[in-house]
């Protein structure tokens, strides 16, 4: 996990950190049924391609800090399979035209009752 963790830009790490979202996320249902996918690449086009999600939509979960960056492939950005797959399954069950999709820690946004 440090060798992940070197990878990340100071800006990256000062906001998980202080957010915890990593943390918090894996300890979720969803993101624990993709677990196995944990450090393999893929680019933001083909997870776009195969979760039939929006390029923009993705890479600002990453900039938010939802999806952890392996590095870089030439000029493409790797990210982390398993945070994508997690975030796709959310975003599936949760999608719809300015509805929230995540809450501050990057866990399934629920509506206050």
């Amino acid at each position: 996990m440090t060798t992940d963790l070197e990878k990340l830009s100071p800006t990256q790490l000062k906001s998980l950190i202080s957010r915890g979202i990593l943390r918090v996320m894996e300890e979720t249902p969803e993101y624990k049924k993709h677990a196995a996918l944990r450090g393999q690449p893929i680019h933001v086009s083909q997870a776009a391609r195969e979760y039939d999600i929006p390029h923009p939509t993705i890479s600002r979960w990453v900039k938010k800090g939802y999806i952890k960056t392996l590095g870089k492939d030439g000029n493409k950005l790797l990210l982390d399979w398993s945070y994508v797959a997690y975030c796709a399954e959310v975003y599936k069950t949760r999608k719809g035209k300015g509805k929230w999709i995540f809450d501050e820690n990057g866990l399934p946004y629920t509506p206050e009752t």
